[in-house]
């Protein structure tokens, strides 16, 4: 049988998160904030970037730095930025599904398949991590078994998935 294929392992930095001054990170945070909203998205990293720096524990910050590096396609500021979440909250499933996508974008398959182990295990309904799973497994780890098992995951979690019928074509293709 195959063997399946070699990845790079992701290095977790484990950044800090010490509490800082809330209040100077909060006004930062909005600034970033508007400014993601008017698509500024350098400017939106900037001032996320120093409102993390006033206060890492600032998880919104975190988290949308996270968010604005990945549209950015700036996988290392965007895992770090999604780490730092994780770590602020580490049962938010948005945090972690989102950062187990950066880690898929930056060609972690292998960390990003136990980011979302552990988000299912903690919550065994989230759909949308069972499916990116499946997927990981089949494309990307040549792990059949285990995408079987969580493609049938989204099935049973909801029969009438947008994708349940290639889904299902896929289940049958791969007994």
């Amino acid at each position: 049988s195959p063997q399946p294929p070699k990845f790079q392992r992701y290095r977790y930095q484990q950044p800090s998160v010490a509490p800082g001054h809330s209040a100077r990170s909060e006004a930062l945070f909005v600034q970033g904030f508007e400014a993601q909203k008017a698509g500024a998205h350098t400017q939106a990293m900037t001032a996320y970037r120093a409102a993390i720096q006033a206060d890492p524990s600032n998880f919104a910050a975190q988290f949308n730095l996270g968010v604005t590096a990945f549209d950015s396609a700036v996988w290392p500021e965007a895992l770090r930025a999604f780490e730092a979440a994780t770590r602020i909250k580490p049962a938010d499933e948005s945090a972690r599904l989102n950062f187990a996508l950066t880690l898929d974008r930056a060609s972690y398959p292998i960390d990003a398949v136990a980011e979302l182990d552990a988000l299912v295990a903690g919550k065994p309904d989230t759909i949308d991590a069972h499916l990116q799973l499946a997927s990981l497994c089949a494309q990307k780890l040549a792990d059949i078994p285990k995408a079987r098992l969580h493609y049938r995951k989204v099935l049973d979690l909801d029969p009438n998935h947008p994708q349940a019928d290639a889904i299902r074509r896929w289940l049958v293709a791969n007994r």
